[in-house]
């Protein structure tokens, strides 16, 4: 990532990474119960490859926490994707 994209969490002693699944979700609840969203930074991997529906859900979990949850969502500096990967060969 570059330096500009992580908002300051880099040096933070304490981040919680999450993709917003059944953990993630009680980690992220753990955190707001003890009021340590405000400081704990909260990062997400946006792949490209999301589907809508993921984008609905972070701003619902937002929501919930009611703008205490600051959720940084980097994007890759580069996808891979090998030719060989094309088509039906794949499965073969």
């Amino acid at each position: 990532l570059r330096s500009q994209e992580t908002n300051g969490w880099n040096s933070h002693p304490l981040v919680q990474v999450t993709s917003f699944g059944p953990t993630g979700l009680v980690i992220l609840d753990q955190l707001s119960k003890y009021n340590l969203l405000d400081t704990v930074p909260v990062i997400t991997m946006d792949t490209l490859h999301l589907f809508k529906e993921s984008y609905v859900f972070y701003d619902t979990v937002q929501s919930h926490y009611n703008s205490t949850l600051h959720l940084t969502t980097t994007k890759p500096v580069h996808i891979a994707h090998p030719p060989e990967l094309d088509g039906d060969s794949v499965f073969k």
